[in-house]
């Protein structure tokens, strides 16, 4: 059994891993100060652009997969802002268009990582021995109450 869950925790921690790298911006490296230089004026350039009907066009142009570069410099954004907010939503809704398969088997395996869970806590955590017996308490396990001998001893059926 804990190699069923250790496999379950492994493709839960894997699962997130994954999500975390379909959503991320891309990567602009540590020493490519123009590339960190033009993020920097892509996010100026954002804040200071008043809301209007134009901004609300780039928006929906952005989310429609375009201005890749622009959405990729305002997710990066190492101030968690509106900027990094909006550049990181418009990346979303563009990769889960984009790789929309991808996101349908990440939810599946939501789905199965539930149900996992569910009939893992069932069968591995079950909560007390069934007594027949009137007023007398169910037996947690774990305890030194002596474990049955076979199913009809545990239901309290005669053997």
């Amino acid at each position: 059994m804990e190699k069923v869950r250790f496999a379950w925790k492994y493709s839960v921690d894997g699962l997130e891993v994954s999500r975390k790298l379909l959503y991320a911006p891309d990567h602009v490296a540590s020493d490519d100060l123009v590339g960190r230089m033009n993020d920097a004026e892509i996010r100026d350039w954002w804040r200071n652009w008043s809301a209007g009907p134009q901004k609300q066009t780039f928006i929906a142009e952005a989310t429609a997969g375009q201005h890749e570069d622009i959405v990729n410099a305002m997710a990066r954004s190492p101030v968690p802002d509106e900027v990094q907010q909006t550049g990181q939503r418009i990346l979303r809704a563009v990769r889960e268009t984009k790789d929309a398969k991808i996101v349908g088997e990440m939810q599946i395996r939501d789905e199965t990582n539930d149900w996992c869970q569910l009939a893992s806590n069932t069968i591995i955590k079950p909560v007390a021995l069934i007594s027949t017996e009137p007023g007398k308490r169910l037996i947690p396990i774990g305890t030194e109450a002596p474990a049955p001998a076979n199913i009809r001893q545990m239901v309290g059926a005669a053997a």
